[in-house]
């Protein structure tokens, strides 16, 4: 299998990854396209594939990379030695603070202890 190929597949399995619904969480941990793209060393491309830290930190972070990247096989931009490292040192740099995205409706405060709202024309 040339790199290419390597490549074309690991493409492949993040668009068109395992689903619970159709396999066991075991079948996609161990067996899946998407999972067995990136283990190992031989996926990585350099800098990873020729750093001494490869087998400690598996070259990173796959979201990371797929998120600030657009290609979850490049070099973790986290990494210093990553030629993206500076597209995360940019967004670490500006002054405008990021909008937060709540996951989570918004609740209802659980203290007992609510303030009740101002009447009008009290102050």
């Amino acid at each position: 299998m040339t790199a290419g190929q390597r490549c074309d597949q690991r493409q492949q399995s993040v668009q068109d990854p395992a689903n619970v619904a159709d396999r066991s969480l075991r079948w996609i941990w161990e067996e899946s396209p998407a999972f067995n793209a990136y283990r190992g060393t031989d996926w990585m491309p350099s800098p990873c594939r020729g750093c001494e830290r490869r087998t400690e930190d598996f070259g990173g972070c796959r979201c990371q990379a797929h998120a600030l990247t657009g290609d979850a096989a490049r070099t973790d931009p986290a990494c210093s030695l990553s030629p993206d490292h500076a597209t995360l040192l940019a967004l670490t740099e500006t002054d405008v603070s990021p909008r937060l995205v709540s996951r989570r409706p918004a609740s209802k405060p659980t203290s007992p202890h609510r303030t009740a709202p101002a009447r009008r024309g009290s102050q």
